[in-house]
């Protein structure tokens, strides 16, 4: 759920909250002296995020497009195995190119990056858009 406004063609401000539950599956490990065991569990996540996405035209066929936001984990529920506390702040940083193959067919390659106390997740995607 989220909210943006276009200041103009370049930049986009944006609100949003992001609600999600991570799941983790029961599991058992043994070796070496040591023994693990995790039950199932269901952890809800609610992050509140403000941002802005920036989006420039390098050409008639390319466009540049940015995004960066910081958020908070409103609910900050941790799940119960042994490992460092995940922050509840965090901090999201994305890079991409869209490349406009036809009016009705975009190629979209992009990275992003979240930032947290403990944990940091990267991605990379190529997508294709076409409307029809």
């Amino acid at each position: 759920m989220g909210a943006s406004y276009a200041l103009n063609d370049t930049v986009t401000p944006f609100a949003r909250l992001d609600w999600q539950i991570k799941n983790a599956k029961a599991l058992h490990e043994q070796g070496e002296g040591v023994a693990f065991t995790q039950q199932i569990e269901a952890v809800p996540s609610a992050v509140a995020k403000v941002g802005a996405n920036l989006s420039l035209p390098l050409s008639a066929k390319i466009r540049l497009n940015s995004s960066a936001a910081v958020g908070v984990e409103l609910l900050h529920k941790q799940p119960r195995t042994v490992q460092p506390q995940v922050g509840k702040s965090l901090l999201n940083i994305g890079v991409g190119v869209d490349y406009q193959l036809s009016p009705d067919l975009t190629l979209t390659a992009a990275y992003q990056t979240e930032q947290r106390k403990h944990a940091n997740n990267h991605s990379a995607n190529i997508n294709v858009k076409w409307r029809f």
